[in-house]
């Protein structure tokens, strides 16, 4: 495994982690100095952020009709939990089917939304291109692949489809306390890379073959929406300065 790129991957979902949350408090500032009323400003913030919202609790639905759970409410209605202090999107509540299944349900959205991201990135902004590029240090291409789609429509598409998503993508903490179970089997799964390293063999060598690619990928995902996502953040922290 390459470890450093495995470090690399943890330093791009704390950055991420610490985008979202100022991106969420700058927009919903900016809501409230746009409306002056917290209910107003709670639904304009809803309306920016209903595409990612819907592809979260899309998500958690999906899986949970998947793997046979019975749904009993579902909600995109957007409220504020006053005793946890957060906005609350939407919500799917779903009937216990075990710690292993239910582990997967709160991770649904993860892995939809890291999908949707690296097709956008795909098909928008020719990620394949780029990867070959930045493999033989031709950084300049790279950029110009990465630049060029925002002379269209479609590049700022995506671009707000990436960041929206990006902001609904990893899991809240109810999702989290609910992931038990996966958590609990990566760590085996660890437990079993660290011994068959020890181990060695042709078996291995193709496990780290997979491994590398889809921690290369998952690099180049969140590296992407760390770039789209600082100039959002930097342009609300400027509209909260210009309306105080």
């Amino acid at each position: 495994m390459k470890w450093d790129l495995l470090a690399w991957i943890l330093i791009c979902l704390g950055i991420e982690l610490l985008l979202q949350s100022w991106i969420r408090q700058q927009l919903f500032t900016v809501s409230y100095r746009l409306t002056s009323n917290a209910g107003c400003a709670l639904s304009l913030f809803a309306f920016f952020m209903f595409p990612g919202t819907l592809l979260h609790e899309g998500g958690h639905l999906a899986a949970a009709l998947l793997l046979g759970s019975r749904i009993s409410r579902v909600s995109l209605k957007p409220q504020y939990e006053e005793s946890e202090g957060i906005i609350e999107l939407g919500s799917v509540v779903a009937k216990d089917v075990g710690t292993f299944r239910n582990s997967i349900i709160s991770i649904a959205p993860t892995v939809v939304g890291g999908a949707l991201i690296l097709a956008i990135g795909w098909f928008v902004f020719d990620f394949p291109t780029v990867v070959a590029a930045v493999e033989t240090g031709m950084w300049d291409q790279a950029v110009r692949c990465l630049t060029s789609p925002f002379s269209t429509i479609w590049g700022w598409i995506g671009a707000y489809a990436i960041v929206v998503t990006s902001m609904h993508m990893l899991p809240s903490p109810v999702d989290v306390r609910s992931a038990v179970g996966l958590i609990v089997l990566l760590v085996i799964l660890l437990v079993v890379y660290v011994v068959s390293y020890l181990v060695q063999g042709a078996v291995l060598d193709a496990i780290m073959k997979v491994t590398n690619l889809f921690l290369g990928w998952l690099g180049l995902v969140l590296a992407f929406t760390i770039i789209l996502s600082v100039p959002v953040f930097f342009i609300l922290k400027v509209l909260t300065h210009t309306r105080q």
